[in-house]
């Protein structure tokens, strides 16, 4: 009858969770590198508007008095389905959020 193989001590199972652990870590972090390069060649990210910048846009206009010039202060994709953009006016300094799907700004 053959011998039961030996159990391994603490020291060598961490050891294997350890190593386990870092292959893990490797592949998520080749994985993540990946996805956003993807995500950065989308035009939606890559056209986007640059934030902290100026925009200017004929089809946006504030609803407070109507300039079409503002701040960004957020540009948010979702998917590239959705595109919202937080805005401050540059005439009046009122602050809302402009969405792209609805062509509306948001109550």
């Amino acid at each position: 009858m053959p011998a039961a193989p030996r159990p391994k001590t603490y020291e060598e199972l961490r050891l294997e969770r350890q190593r386990e652990w870092a292959s893990a870590q490797k592949l998520m972090a080749t994985e993540l590198a990946t996805l956003h390069a993807g995500l950065a060649e989308k035009p939606d990210v890559k056209d986007g508007p640059l934030v902290g910048a100026q925009w200017e846009s004929r089809g946006v206009a504030c609803p407070g008095c109507g300039d079409t010039k503002f701040y960004v202060h957020r540009y948010v994709t979702v998917n590239g389905v959705k595109h919202r953009i937080e805005l401050e006016c540059v005439a009046c300094s009122r602050k809302e959020t402009w969405d792209f799907g609805l062509q509306a700004w948001l109550p």
